[in-house]
C-alpha cells in the first residue's frame, strides 16, 4: 500500500481572487502568456464575462483561443475544459470560476430550480448538483496543462486606523474583498492562491511554492512566475496518468466495427444540450420517458447514438416552439392599432454646459425604443412567465443595463392615478408584447444574423 514518495514535475494550478475591476482577468492573461511562451504551447480561455478577455487581444496576448460561455452550469465548464485538453492547449485560463457557483444556470441556480419543481428539498437538490460540481473540479485538477482560474470575492468595508498630521489617529473606512464566490474550500484545491487589492497589488495568501510565500507585488508581471516555474520543474518527469478505476462488470460480448460506435457514451456537450433543451421546453426534470424507452435512468448513461436521436427530436420541438411564438407575436401585432414606433440603439443622457442631462421621459434617454403608451393597458401583472424571461434575455443579449431597462419600464404607465412600472413582473400583457417587439427589432438591427426567440 505504501511506496517511497517521489517528487514529479508539476503543472501550475493557480487561483486569482479579487472583487470586480481589480485586475484578475488582465493578470491571469499576463501569466497565461508567460507560461505559453516558456513552455512553447497554446492558450485556451473560458470567458464568462461577455467577451472581456477578447478586449485584451493584441495588447496583453496576441494569440489565444476563447470559448465564451452563455450558460454557466458546472457540466458546461467540464465540457469546455475537456474540449481544451483534447485540442492540445497547454495553458487554460478560466475567467471566472465564480459563475459556475453563482451565475446563470450555476450550482446555486440549479439547486433553487430543483427545490421549486416537484416539491423537492435542499438535501435532494444538492444530491444531484454536487456530483456535477465535483466533476468540474476534478476536470480542472486532471487537466494535462497549466490552469489559471479567477474568482470574484465579496466586498466589505472595514475601519482601519490611520495616522494624520500632529499624531492624531482616525478611523477610515476601507473596502476589502472577502472569501471567493465559490464552494467552501474550493481554493484549497490550488497550489497558488493570490488576492488582488484595489491598487493592483498581488498578495500571495496560500502556496505550496516556498519561494513566493507571503509575497506582495504591485502590478505583477512575468517575473513573478520565475520562481514558480523553477519550482514546477523540480523532480522527475511525471508518469502517465493511471487508468480510471472501473468496477468489475459481467463479461461484455465482443464488439465489431459495426457495433462499436453504438457503445460510446454521450459527450458532455450532448448532455448539456439535452438539459438546456428540456429547460427551454419547460419539461420537468430529465426526459424520463425518453430515458426509460432506452433502458437508462440518467442522461450520462446514454450512448452517443441515443443522445443524437433524442437531440434530433428536441431540436425539432424547440424550433417549432420558436415558430409558434413568432406566429403568436405576429397575430398580436395585427390586432393592435397602428402606432408608429422607432428603434434606436441604447444611448446615455448627454450633459451640456447649458443644463443637466435629459429628463427620464425624453426620447434620448429611453434606451431601446420610444413607442407610445397604449391607450387602454390591460391588467397589471398579466405578463406571461415566458415573456418575462424573453425580455430579460433580450436585454442581456443587447447588453442593456438595469438603468436602460428601468427607463423602458417607466414609460409604461399603469394604475389610477397612473404611475410608472417598477419591474418586469408588473407589466401588462400588451406592454410586454410591445417591449418584446421593439427589443427583437433592435436585436436584428444590431445582429442581422441573430435568431430571435
Amino acid at each position: 500500500m505504501f511506496q517511497q514518495a517521489t517528487r514529479h514535475k508539476l503543472k501550475l494550478r493557480m487561483a486569482l481572487c479579487s472583487p470586480a475591476g481589480y485586475g484578475k482577468s488582465y493578470t491571469g492573461l499576463v501569466f497565461a502568456k508567460t507560461l505559453a511562451e516558456i513552455f512553447k504551447t497554446k492558450i485556451a480561455a473560458i470567458d464568462t464575462e461577455h467577451g472581456a478577455l477578447s478586449k485584451y487581444q493584441g495588447t496583453v496576448a496576441k494569440d489565444f483561443a476563447v470559448c465564451e460561455l452563455q450558460h454557466f452550469a458546472p457540466s458546461a465548464y467540464t465540457a469546455a475544459i475537456r474540449e481544451a485538453a483534447a485540442g492540445g492547449f497547454g495553458v487554460l485560463l478560466i475567467d471566472s470560476l465564480s459563475h459556475a457557483w453563482a451565475g446563470v444556470g450555476g450550482a446555486l441556480a440549479q439547486v433553487d430550480a430543483k427545490q421549486g419543481t416537484g416539491g423537492g428539498n435542499q438535501f435532494t437538490a444538492w444530491k444531484e448538483v454536487t456530483p456535477a460540481h465535483n466533476e468540474m473540479i476534478e476536470a480542472i485538477l486532471a487537466y494535462p496543462g497549466h490552469v489559471i482560474c479567477t474568482m470574484r470575492t465579496k466586498m466589505e468595508y472595514v475601519l482601519e486606523e490611520e495616522e494624520r498630521k500632529g499624531g492624531r489617529k482616525v478611523l477610515v473606512p476601507k473596502r476589502v474583498g472577502m472569501k471567493p464566490v465559490q464552494r467552501e474550500g474550493c481554493d484549497y484545491e490550488f497550489d497558488v492562491v493570490a488576492d488582488l487589492d484595489e491598487c493592483h497589488t498581488l498578495i500571495v495568501g496560500k502556496t505550496r511554492c516556498p519561494a513566493i510565500d507571503g509575497q506582495r507585488v504591485v502590478k505583477p508581471g512575468p517575473e513573478f512566475l520565475t520562481p514558480v516555474i523553477a519550482w514546477l520543474g523540480e523532480g522527475t518527469d511525471a508518469p502517465p496518468p493511471a487508468p480510471a478505476f472501473i468496477p468489475s462488470t459481467p463479461p461484455v460480448p465482443s464488439v465489431t466495427a459495426a457495433t462499436s460506435s453504438s457503445l460510446i457514451l454521450a459527450t458532455d456537450l450532448q448532455v448539456s444540450e439535452i438539459t438546456i433543451a428540456c429547460q427551454t421546453l419547460a419539461l420537468a426534470g430529465q426526459p424520463t420517458a425518453m430515458l426509460a424507452k432506452r433502458g437508462v435512468d440518467s442522461l450520462e448513461k446514454l450512448t452517443k447514438q441515443q443522445a443524437d436521436e433524442i437531440l434530433v427530436n428536441l431540436r425539432q420541438k424547440v424550433a417549432a416552439k420558436k415558430i409558434e411564438l413568432d406566429k403568436q407575436l405576429a397575430e398580436d401585432e395585427k390586432e393592435k392599432p397602428a402606432n408608429p414606433t422607432t428603434v434606436s440603439t441604447p444611448t446615455e443622457p448627454k450633459s451640456s454646459a447649458a443644463g443637466p442631462a435629459s429628463a427620464p421621459h425624453s426620447p434620448a434617454t429611453v434606451g431601446v425604443e420610444n413607442s407610445p403608451i397604449p391607450e387602454r393597458p390591460d391588467q397589471v401583472g398579466s405578463i406571461l412567465p415566458d415573456d418575462e424571461k424573453r425580455i430579460l434575455a433580450y436585454c442581456k443579449k443587447l447588453m442593456l443595463g438595469d438603468a436602460d431597462l428601468a427607463r423602458i419600464l417607466a414609460k409604461r404607465m399603469q394604475g389610477n392615478p397612473p404611475h410608472p412600472t417598477q419591474c418586469v413582473a408588473d407589466l401588462t400583457y400588451n406592454h410586454s408584447q410591445e417591449i418584446i417587439t421593439n427589443l427583437r427589432a433592435a436585436l436584428l438591427k444590431r445582429f442581422p444574423e441573430a435568431s430571435p426567440f
